[in-house]
């Protein structure tokens, strides 16, 4: 079975379009590699975004596993400017969205769960845009 062939780019940018304060995105594959990103970021921000993200998600992970808690979904990052937000899409892959600061995260947290729970199964690496690779 194949999966649709989903222009992440196209709806990372819807996802910061909404009215919930989201003002840039990305989504990485579980190695940190940059899978899609909101057109309102640079390739080379996209990057270390995507480096960086992957870097704390797996922090995180180690965290829970010390703990031995359930598997990390979400971690929030707040800056003086806004708030970093990165949750789990399943194996591996992750969005990671900068919202901005005053922002309401209950609504935060809902677009990026919708638009996880709606196509997150066909964000996979070869599914990246032709232009990111």
């Amino acid at each position: 079975m194949t999966r649709p062939n989903l222009n992440w780019d196209y709806l990372l940018d819807r996802l910061c379009a909404q009215e919930s304060g989201i003002s840039h995105a990305v989504a990485l594959s579980a190695d940190g590699l940059l899978i899609a990103k909101s057109s309102g970021l640079s390739r080379e921000h996209a990057d270390q975004l995507s480096a960086f993200t992957s870097g704390l998600a797996s922090l995180t992970a180690g965290a829970a596993s010390l703990m031995a808690a359930d598997p990390v979904e979400q971690t929030v990052v707040d800056m003086r400017g806004g708030h970093l937000v990165v949750m789990a899409i399943g194996d591996g892959s992750i969005l990671t969205v900068l919202a901005l600061k005053g922002c309401d995260m209950g609504q935060v947290a809902y677009e990026m769960a919708t638009l996880i729970n709606s196509v997150g199964a066909a964000l996979t690496p070869e599914h990246r845009d032709a232009q990111l690779v």
